[in-house]
């Protein structure tokens, strides 16, 4: 019990819980159950989920890291409620070279180009299934936006989803270190970007509104994003977007330029 006989104590506490298991008294299968019993207590915060599976499992931070665990725990998780299954499947996903033999049937367009490669389409998949789209609405806001290439920048945004330096500073990362990243290692910041909206996204165009503002994503066409009289420096800075040229950029823009950007992307950058 939280306050109790686990952390937090109080206010500003900085104690830790560590589960012990006796070898003698436990075969692995009752000591993999006690690990995960106290993984899934509901106090157990991420940080402490992640330091648990890493000391039960010496996972190595060189491969893996604490996002991309959460991000093979999470998906696990997803794709199963039987616990053998939730195991076996997080055990699987600590292989990096592993591969779910039906990751293709995920996925009803074929992408194919530069950075689209098996590990990739995996990865973007367990990220879709937590925020709960479908794996090729991840990957269209991507080719949307860099033609899923994680070096393709500008002066003011760089990588797969085009992170600026406010995106860049509410996911803890910077654009310096966003370009030295591989397509793979950028999917962890793509995962923080969307996280804060998992249970309100349905589609691409509802990650493309949030990749454009912080305002609650609207569903209908006529929602605005930007409009030139109320906020003129963001229209202006995207009044490319703004396809019927009424002076306001709305979801039915939305949804038309990134129609337009996946034609480009199909035809000058797929393989």
């Amino acid at each position: 019990e939280i306050g109790i006989n686990f952390p937090p104590f109080h206010s500003n506490c900085r104690c830790t819980a560590v589960g012990i298991l006796h070898d003698h008294k436990m075969d692995p299968w009752e000591q993999e159950n006690a690990i995960w019993d106290f993984l899934f207590h509901p106090g157990l915060s991420k940080e402490y989920q992640v330091q648990l599976l890493r000391n039960y499992y010496s996972i190595s931070r060189q491969v893996h890291s604490d996002i991309s665990l959460q991000i093979k725990l999470e998906s696990s998780i997803n794709s199963s409620s039987n616990r053998m299954e939730i195991i076996e499947s997080f055990i699987n996903r600590l292989n990096p070279d592993w591969i779910d033999p039906n990751l293709e049937t995920r996925f009803q367009y074929n992408w194919n180009s530069k950075y689209t490669t098996p590990p990739f389409k995996q990865k973007t998949a367990d990220i879709a299934s937590i925020l709960g789209v479908s794996p090729d609405d991840l990957m269209k806001v991507m080719a949307a936006e860099s033609r899923i290439d994680p070096t393709n920048g500008n002066k003011f945004a760089i990588g797969l989803i085009q992170f600026t330096d406010i995106a860049c500073e509410h996911i803890g990362t910077t654009r310096q270190a966003l370009a030295k990243m591989s397509a793979i290692e950028q999917l962890d910041y793509v995962y923080l970007y969307f996280k804060d909206y998992i249970g309100k996204l349905e589609d691409a165009v509802d990650l493309y509104w949030v990749m454009c503002t912080t305002k609650p994503i609207g569903k209908g066409d006529y929602d605005v994003v930007y409009d030139s009289r109320s906020n003129p420096s963001a229209y202006n800075g995207n009044a490319g977007m703004d396809h019927d040229k009424d002076g306001k950029i709305t979801r039915r823009d939305l949804k038309e330029h990134l129609e337009i950007q996946l034609e480009d992307y199909w035809a000058n950058w797929s393989d």
